[in-house]
C-alpha cells in the first residue's frame, strides 16, 4: 500500500491557522480507478513551533538576542552575492578594555552592558541591516544598500557617542567605549571574506591609534601584517552556558535525523553543528568491534585548520591506552579540564 503524507495549515474550529500533518493512502475501485483517500490528520503545530524556535536559537546569541557570528557571516554572504552592485558598509566593533569592567563589576553586570549595547546597536540600525555579536565584547554591524561613504562615517561617529554616553547615567556610572573599523562594498571587498578582511584592518588600525574612534579602510591599511588582529573566532561564555543548549541540540539532532534520507551526510552535518557549538577542533564518533577489543573511527569533523586523523584511528586497540575505557564513566561522557593530567598514554592519544 503506497502511503503519502504532507504538511499543511489548516484552520481549526476557533479559525486559527495550524501545521498538520496529513498520512494517507488512495483507495481504489475494481477498474483501479481511485475512489477515496483514507488517513489521519495529526495536529502538529506545537512541533512546528519548537522547531522554528530551535531553528532561531540556532541563529542567535544566547545573550544579547543578536545573530551569532554564523548567521551573521550566512545572511552578509548571501546579500553581497545577491545584491553585487549595492553600496554597503561593514563595521567590526570592538569594546574598548571591556575586561575592566568585568573584573571592577562582576561578569553579570558585563553581561547587562553587553545586552544595553546590542539594544543601542538595534535602535541605530534598519530592521533589513545585519547586526551580530562575533566574539565575547566584538560586534559586526552591515548597513545595506546605504546612499553614500558619508552616511557610513555619520553612523559611526553615532555608534561611538553610543557607547559614550549610554551607562555614564544610573547609580554605577562607567566609562565604556568603541573602536570600529569600516570597509565599503564594493570597492573595498566584493566578496565577505575580502570585506571582512578590509573592516578588520581599519579596526586594528583604530585600536593602534588610541582606541574609542573609528576609522574607514583606506588602501594603505593592507600594509598591516594579516596575523596581527583579528576579531572573527573568540568564542562567547554566555553561547556556552546556556542551560537550554543540550536539550535544544538533541531536540535539533532528533529532528534531522528523522526528516533526512542520507544518514552519512546527516551524521557529518550534526559532528559540525556539535564542533562549531562548542568551539572544539575535532569531533567523532568511534564504533566498538563486537568482541569490544577495538574501536574504529567511523565518522569524522574537523574545524579549520585541523588535520584529519580518521586513517590513524582504525582498529585502535583499547590494549595500547591502558585506563582508557574507564574515563567515560560518567554516563559515558569524559570531560577534562587539563589532558596533562593524564597519565602520559592517554595524554599523548589525546
Amino acid at each position: 500500500i503506497s502511503v503519502s503524507d504532507a504538511e499543511i495549515r489548516i484552520q481549526n474550529a476557533d479559525g486559527i491557522y495550524i501545521w498538520c500533518r496529513i498520512r494517507y493512502t488512495d483507495q481504489y475501485d475494481s477498474t483501479g480507478k481511485p475512489i477515496k483517500a483514507v488517513g489521519v490528520i495529526t495536529d502538529i503545530d506545537d512541533d512546528k513551533k519548537m522547531i522554528d524556535d530551535l531553528r532561531a536559537r540556532a541563529e542567535r546569541d544566547a545573550l544579547t538576542g543578536l545573530f551569532n557570528r554564523e548567521e551573521s557571516e550566512r545572511q552578509i554572504r548571501n546579500y553581497l552575492r545577491d545584491n553585487p552592485g549595492d553600496l554597503c558598509a561593514l563595521f567590526m566593533i570592538d569594546t574598548d578594555n571591556f575586561k575592566q569592567v568585568n573584573d571592577s563589576q562582576g561578569h553579570l553586570f558585563g553581561d547587562a552592558v553587553l545586552s544595553e549595547l546590542a539594544a543601542g546597536m538595534k535602535k541605530l540600525t534598519r530592521q533589513t541591516d545585519v547586526v551580530g555579536r562575533i566574539g565575547g565584547d566584538e560586534f559586526m554591524i552591515f548597513l545595506q544598500n546605504i546612499p553614500s561613504r558619508e552616511m557610513a562615517a555619520e553612523k559611526a561617529a553615532r555608534l561611538l557617542e553610543l557607547f559614550q554616553s549610554l551607562f555614564k547615567q544610573g547609580k554605577h556610572p562607567i566609562e565604556v567605549t568603541c573602536s570600529a573599523g569600516i570597509a565599503i562594498s564594493p570597492d573595498d571587498g566584493k566578496d565577505f571574506q575580502s570585506l571582512y578582511h578590509s573592516a578588520d584592518l581599519a579596526l586594528y588600525q583604530a585600536k593602534s591609534q588610541g582606541k574609542n574612534q573609528y576609522v574607514m579602510f583606506d588602501q594603505k591599511h593592507s600594509a598591516v601584517s594579516e596575523t596581527g588582529y583579528s576579531s572573527l573566532g573568540a568564542a562567547i561564555d554566555s553561547d556556552l552556558n546556556t542551560s537550554e543548549a543540550p536539550k535544544d541540540l538533541v531536540n535539533y539532532v532528533f529532528q534531522v535525523l528523522y526528516d533526512t534520507s542520507d544518514i552519512d551526510h546527516v551524521i557529518q552535518l550534526i559532528l559540525e553543528i556539535v564542533g562549531k557549538r562548542f568551539d572544539v577542533s575535532r569531533a567523532y564518533i568511534f564504533e566498538d568491534t563486537e568482541d569490544g577489543k577495538y574501536c574504529d573511527n567511523t565518522y569524522e569533523w574537523c574545524n579549520e585548520g585541523i588535520l584529519p586523523q580518521k586513517e590513524n584511528l582504525q582498529h585502535f586497540p583499547y590494549t595500547d591506552v591502558e585506563g582508557y575505557r574507564e574515563l567515560f564513566k560518567n554516563n559515558s561522557v569524559f570531560y577534562c579540564r587539563d589532558i596533562h593530567a593524564l597519565t602520559p598514554v592517554q595524554t599523548a592519544l589525546f
